[in-house]
């Protein structure tokens, strides 16, 4: 049969638990099992879209229980800095009695039925929501397995999450009108550079001619960085975070681990990896074409403006 018994648990750890729920929240824990037979040991792991949990226990001979508790987090939203919450262990002790488990730690305790296959937890938030949570066997490796892939599988989730933004939003080192910006730049001081070059040839006098050269250093020579463009498309935060993800999907296929019974939501497709990239894969595209672009009329400015110095410095030996 399966028993339910009314339970209250304390979950008040430094675990910033499911989605949309407040750090630091008090939950109340009723624990649901299939059959009628106590369990002197057992040992369950739960996952959902932002934490991975693991709970083990076992008895001695007078049904005295010792347990522990194990949990990693991640706070919403992610991003590519996010980094895990890592819960210290937390050690539990209990009893149990008939077809009862209780155990109890710093913040913590449970209380209700369990089996040696199956482990339902009901968590019921301050809003008074209760959402059920369906536990399934795992050992302590198990877990840390399982981790090893959730974490890599959130620093995914949270570079892609950057991804999208970067591409909305491109900061100036990965947008096509920096670059541009830069050649404008450049084509206002090449243009202002041949009217002064200009205006000392048709002075009206060789004194006119080499007053206007004095006054031309302000002006001449142009600072070393005036024909160059301010990056190249891989070094931009664009390409960074397109080669972040592909080697983190590589990662997440090597590391890839399977709980009988778990169905990890956080959990990747090659298609769904594909759709993320592929803007941004087109806006790197965009990017790599304009710098070639605006480096080729960049090439063709700094031309123009040593011809310039060229006829300057003709000038200035006339007048040395």
């Amino acid at each position: 049969m399966i028993v339910i018994l009314s339970s209250q648990a304390r979950h008040s750890l430094i675990f910033p638990a499911r989605v949309g729920f407040a750090l630091l929240v008090c939950l109340g824990f009723v624990l649901v099992a299939c059959g009628s037979s106590p369990t002197a040991s057992g040992s369950y792991i739960y996952t959902d879209n932002t934490q991975v949990e693991w709970l083990s226990w076992k008895s001695d001979n007078n049904g005295k229980l010792t347990g522990q508790w194990n949990g990693v987090s991640y706070q919403l939203p992610l991003s590519r800095n996010s980094q895990p919450l890592v819960s210290q262990p937390v050690s539990l002790t209990g009893t149990t009695n008939n077809e009862t488990i209780q155990l109890t730690g710093s913040m913590l305790s449970f209380q209700g039925t369990v089996s040696n296959s199956l482990l339902k937890l009901q968590a019921t938030n301050s809003s008074g929501q209760v959402v059920d949570q369906n536990w399934v066997p795992a050992s302590q490796q198990d877990y840390n397995s399982l981790v090893k892939v959730f974490n890599t599988s959130m620093h995914l989730q949270g570079t892609m999450t950057d991804l999208d933004h970067e591409v909305k939003f491109p900061t100036d080192d990965s947008n096509p009108a920096s670059l541009d910006t830069s050649v404008k730049q450049a084509q206002q001081y090449v243009t202002l550079l041949k009217g002064k070059v200009t205006s000392i040839q048709t002075a009206s006098s060789h004194a006119a001619q080499c007053q206007q050269l004095d006054l031309l250093s302000q002006y001449y020579p142009a600072a070393p960085e005036t024909f160059q463009l301010p990056y190249q498309p891989e070094n931009s935060t664009l390409a960074k975070d397109l080669n972040t993800i592909a080697s983190l999907w590589k990662q997440a296929q090597q590391q890839a681990f399977h709980i009988a019974g778990l169905d990890p939501p956080w959990v990747f497709t090659q298609a769904k990896v594909n759709n993320a990239m592929a803007p941004g894969q087109t806006a790197y595209t965009t990017l790599q074409n304009t710098y070639k672009q605006d480096q080729k009329t960049m090439s063709q400015l700094q031309q123009d403006y040593q011809n310039a110095g060229n006829t300057i410095s003709t000038l200035q030996q006339t007048c040395s």
